[in-house]
């Protein structure tokens, strides 16, 4: 069975293959939603950059889709083969096909191509069914929250080649962050404001850094939480109160540092809500 989303390509494959394959069958379906086929009806799902595809549009709901609809069409011991070009997913393949809702055993085997590519082995295991049916809706809620919070910084950034005139001064220098209900919708928050206020006072930079901190328990996890106050009192990972901010910039690389010590942790801990901590970890098929 062949799909692809395009009628042009699928005709165009069933008329090359009609004489030669007729056995092949091909369906003009979308990957993220195979309805028409069955739970744990295929042996092996063949992906030649389908998943590299979804990934660069930077949709995460997609990308989360794409790979539920494998793991329930595969039957328990079945097979998704992955040619892929994507270096962050070859480097480090389990960030994206071993978060909670997929239970799949990998393998990534690195062709000498001068295209740089590789084939993933992921085998689905006895447990894949319940451990989708747990955790596939807290994944596409978090994966909708980064992609609001992405469109948000999107539209903020101006894109090369475009002419703005020149902003006014804003009215104030203020970081509120009192509305944010997610980890991912603080970065964007603080993401923009550091880019507008790069010019910023030290005075100014401490109340936002004031304000960061002040917001940041309520968005934590128990766990998280003592994480956090580790570091905090050991002074890793840069987070120590003895490395008070004084710049946007300086500010930024704080936040992104405790992005980065969070996301250590849950993804060790493997809870996919809490680690996916800002739009910028799905970039480049991460996740």
């Amino acid at each position: 069975v062949n799909i692809d989303f395009s009628p042009v390509a699928i005709e165009k494959m069933r008329v090359r293959n009609v004489g030669s394959r007729p056995e092949m069958h091909w369906h003009v379906a979308d990957a993220r939603d195979m309805a028409e086929f069955r739970s744990g009806s295929f042996d092996l799902v063949f992906d030649k950059s389908t998943l590299d595809a979804v990934a660069a549009m930077k949709c995460h709901v997609d990308t989360i889709k794409l790979l539920a609809e494998v793991s329930r069409i595969l039957r328990p011991g079945g097979v998704y083969f992955l040619v892929t070009l994507n270096q962050t997913l070859i480097n480090d393949p389990e960030k994206m096909l071993c978060m909670p809702f997929l239970a799949f055993d990998v393998d990534t085997i690195k062709l000498g191509t001068r295209l740089d590519c590789a084939c993933i082995c992921c085998r689905k295991l006895a447990d894949a069914d319940e451990q989708r049916h747990a955790h596939l809706p807290s994944a596409l809620q978090m994966a909708a929250d980064l992609d609001v919070a992405a469109a948000a910084n999107s539209h903020n950034t101006q894109h090369e080649g475009e002419v703005h005139p020149a902003p006014h001064p804003p009215r104030t220098t203020t970081l509120d962050l009192s509305k944010t209900h997610t980890i991912a919708e603080v970065s964007a928050e603080l993401s923009a404001w550091c880019d507008t206020n790069e010019n910023a006072s030290k005075t100014t930079v401490c109340s936002a850094f004031a304000a960061f901190l002040t917001t940041l328990p309520r968005l934590l996890s128990a766990g998280q939480s003592r994480v956090w106050r580790t570091a905090r009192e050991s002074g890793s990972a840069q987070t120590s109160p003895d490395t008070m901010p004084s710049t946007a910039q300086e500010l930024m690389q704080y936040c992104t540092d405790a992005r980065d010590l969070l996301w250590s942790f849950n993804h060790d801990t493997g809870n996919f809500e809490d680690a996916c901590c800002d739009g910028n970890q799905l970039q480049n098929g991460e996740s």
